[in-house]
């Protein structure tokens, strides 16, 4: 079989991997005519009670049907978890009102709590992974879990449906009591207040040998073991690192250009992600932001989750480009030992840190309980449904890990035999793994040509030409479905 052939099957494979939504929602119910629901302006729904009730819990149902009914009395907490609700396209509406004023009425039930929820909603036939999909603010029962109101807004119960062929995508609620015990509290305490001593004793250590002891003195104890130590952990030495710009022999400085683009595309996309549904209340031209989601230039911002993508293209080409440069030393060869070497190093930079934030989120996030195991083998970001991420944003770093695992047997098989092709999606790993390949092919170029380019004219007009189809064909790229959607 010709290296075209196997080429192309391997992309046809890829294509036909499942796509993973951002999160899976919940599902729709038929359209029913059995019992009227509450009155709202401009809206006339009906409920079909028996298929709600075999949907939800049965606490759940309860607590729905009081407040059907207390709504339809006009009592005082039920018309501030009604009024609570956005009802607008991209509406977070009052969470005080909702999490605070229907809480603290006088007329509550006994056992009835009320919560702040946000939904995503996306159209009936359409799997989005849109980063501006519609959300919208709804108070519910406590009682009730993410899944169960789902369920509930999909009936317009729990106030105005933005739009009647829309289903909800994701629901996201803020819980009182979210079953994590208070023990597990005093660890980010715990951790915060041990690292705080280490920096302080650290930064005095360093600043007590440095003036008073003379500098065959200070090499000698900052070379014993509690020395390093603790000038690991001192401010003054480690600020000098993270403030350094200075270039070592090899590197390659355009990759910081690179990073810091894509960074700050990210971080941008977030925020104004973010914005879109936790900040309609402090944005005073809120009308101009619902619309600029229609104006063509906006696929720069909603496509901000591609620049993940150059990420993974960097880390493929540094793990690459290293392991080439460790085979060329040991004329090709990679032993069981190197291999052990290499996935500890990796590991133990990671996993210090990771599983010392991982300890402070078990703390606060209810599927930490359940998932956190997921997360110490870094394979978390196949857990990302609603109530079972821990540490939701450590997604990346599972990818990474599980495509720096792979890395070695594709990268010696590419240093012997300069063949391999991979690609395609989201969260998955084997969908991600188009940009990290990238990263490993654009390794052995380099490595090849040892990072060498002529210093002449005509290479600097080739590499002017190279950029300019680059990044057009990267705008092309990220614009193109903004445009067609358009």
């Amino acid at each position: 079989m010709g290296a075209p052939t196997a080429v192309l099957l391997i992309q046809l494979s890829l294509v036909s991997l499942p796509r993973p939504s951002w999160a899976d929602g919940p599902t729709n119910f038929p359209p029913t005519t059995s019992l009227p629901s509450v009155d709202r302006p401009g809206e006339n729904t009906s409920i079909n009670w028996e298929l709600l009730g075999r949907a939800v819990s049965a606490q759940c149902f309860h607590h729905v049907q009081v407040l059907y009914k207390d709504s339809m009395e006009s009592k005082t907490y039920a018309g501030h978890m009604m009024n609570s609700t956005g009802d607008r396209r991209v509406d977070p509406g009052n969470p005080s009102e909702c999490k605070v004023s229907a809480n603290h009425a006088e007329d509550l039930p006994p056992s009835f709590r009320a919560m702040y929820c946000r939904v995503s909603w996306a159209e009936k036939s359409q799997v989005s992974e849109d980063s501006d999909s519609p959300r919208q603010g709804v108070c519910a029962p406590m009682s009730c879990s993410e899944e169960d109101v789902g369920h509930i807004v999909n009936t317009g119960l729990l106030g105005s449906k933005p739009m009647s062929t829309w289903t909800p995508r994701d629901v996201d609620c803020d819980r009182e009591d979210n079953g994590i015990s208070p023990f597990l509290g005093l660890i980010p305490q715990s951790v915060g207040f041990i690292i705080t001593v280490l920096v302080l004793v650290g930064t005095c250590y360093e600043f007590v040998i440095t003036v008073y002891y003379t500098s065959e003195k200070r090499r000698s104890l900052t070379a014993s073991k509690c020395g390093r130590f603790l000038m690991c952990f001192s401010a003054y030495t480690n600020a000098k690192k993270v403030f350094n710009t200075s270039q070592l022999p090899g590197q390659l400085p355009v990759l910081h250009g690179l990073r810091v683009g894509s960074a700050l595309w990210i971080i941008y996309g977030h925020v104004d992600f973010y914005a879109g549904y936790t900040g309609a209340l402090t944005i005073g031209n809120r009308h101009d932001f619902d619309v600029r989601y229609q104006e063509e230039w906006f696929y720069f911002i909603e496509t901000f989750n591609m620049a993940v993508d150059t990420f993974l293209v960097l880390s493929g080409f540094l793990v690459a480009y290293h392991l080439m440069k460790q085979l060329k030393k040991a004329n090709g060869e990679f032993t069981l030992k190197d291999l052990g070497l290499h996935f500890l190093h990796r590991f133990w930079r990671l996993s210090t840190v990771y599983y010392g934030l991982l300890l402070i989120f078990i703390s606060f996030e209810p599927g930490c309980q359940s998932t956190w195991w997921a997360n110490l083998l870094y394979i978390n970001n196949y857990f990302m449904g609603e109530g079972k991420q821990c540490f939701g944003i450590s997604w990346y770093l599972a990818v990474d890990m599980q495509l720096f695992i792979i890395a070695p047997a594709l990268t010696i098989l590419i240093y012997k035999a300069n063949r391999a092709r991979i690609g395609h999606s989201y969260f998955w790993t084997p969908a991600r793994m188009a940009p990290y390949i990238m990263g490993i092919l654009l390794a052995n170029v380099l490595f090849r040509t040892n990072c060498k380019v002529p210093n002449t004219r005509a290479t600097k007009v080739w590499m002017l030409v190279g950029w300019t189809i680059g990044t057009a064909l990267g705008i092309t790229a990220v614009g193109t479905p903004g445009i067609i959607q358009a």
